[in-house]
């Protein structure tokens, strides 16, 4: 699959608007949207990444360089089993919640992803 195609599948699946992809990513949602037609073919690396952060991939899997794997516990650092695990089991509470609530809870994460890569990019200037 090509990059703008699994950009735009990957967007899909997740629920996420243009608008909420480019302002976690820091672009307009103009540009996301010329990204998934293929028109911009040619990304700069700080923004495939937060790309793939607003995704919930990896850059490798959105070049399509490696197998795609929507499980994000498994692109975490193994260094802390711990914090995999505990990510796990809410990862596994979240899927019993109703769609209602789910979608509620994606929300307040795509707002608190906002406002941290926001906060990133202060401390990085």
């Amino acid at each position: 699959m090509d990059f703008k195609d699994t950009i735009k599948a990957r967007r899909k699946e997740l629920g996420l608007t243009l608008e909420e992809v480019g302002q976690i990513v820091g672009v307009s949602k103009t540009t996301i949207q010329r990204w998934e037609s293929g028109e911009i073919k040619n990304q700069r690396r700080d923004k495939i990444v937060k790309l793939a952060q607003a995704l919930q991939t990896t850059p490798a899997q959105l070049m399509g360089w490696a197998e795609t794997d929507t499980d994000l516990s498994s692109s975490l650092p193994q260094s802390n089993p711990n914090v995999n695990g505990q990510l796990e089991n809410l990862f596994h509470e979240i899927q019993q919640l109703p769609p209602d609530q789910q979608k509620n809870f994606l929300k307040m994460m795509r707002a608190a992803l906002i406002l941290f890569l926001e906060q990133e990019e202060d401390e990085n200037s």
